[in-house]
């Protein structure tokens, strides 16, 4: 593969704003509780689709909470992410920072690509190139959450005081944005009954 971004080495001191947000994002038990479920059910939909994968691709990696059940399929694990302070908290020795819609990798570079947490932050057109530039570099296989519509999702925010900054999308014009670029959706499952976050597994046909 041709990285023409920047290699990050670890050594570098890690700001203290990426290591604050890494302690304090699932510290509270309802939280922890959504981080353990959200790594089981990959870790499952990994285990049924695949045996084992060549390289996958966790893009954004945040500081890394996949990386180790991605690496428990894997031989290769690349950690991308567009935030310099994520990348150097991540636990591969190097990081690569890029843009998700402007991906360094030739065509097919990876066996799948994980994207979590990340689709509900973009808008419609930065959705749509980030589909594209997805189905360019996997092989076959990306997985890739998003939140669908929820009225209930929207009350409970309201409820809680939480801000609504959660781009949620219907389940038709996600699976329209799929098919426009190329992928089939295999399956979609929601992180729970009456939680919008719904993980994506996408194939090439």
């Amino acid at each position: 593969m041709d990285y023409w971004c920047k290699i990050l080495p670890m050594s570098v001191k890690t700001p203290s704003s990426a290591a604050e947000y890494m302690k304090s994002r699932y510290s509270t038990p309802d939280q922890r509780w959504v981080n353990r479920t959200e790594i089981r059910l990959v870790q499952r939909i990994l285990s049924e689709i695949d045996r084992g994968f060549g390289r996958i691709l966790d893009i954004p990696c945040g500081y890394g909470r996949f990386h180790f059940a991605l690496a428990e399929r894997a031989m290769l694990v690349v950690s991308a992410d567009i935030s310099r302070e994520m990348l150097l908290l991540a636990p591969n020795k190097f990081g690569i920072k890029c843009d998700i819609r402007a991906l360094p990798f030739r065509d097919s570079s990876f066996d799948l690509v994980f994207v979590m947490r990340l689709f509900q932050h973009l808008d419609t057109k930065s959705k749509k190139e980030a589909l594209y530039e997805l189905r360019r570099v996997t092989r076959r296989w990306t997985l890739l959450s998003f939140y669908r519509t929820s009225v209930i999702h929207k009350i409970e925010r309201k409820i809680t005081g939480r801000p609504p900054n959660i781009g949620m999308i219907s389940v038709i014009r996600f699976k329209e944005m799929a098919k426009e670029v190329g992928f089939q959706i295999e399956r979609l499952v929601p992180l729970f009954n009456f939680h919008a976050q719904t993980l994506a597994l996408l194939r090439i046909p």
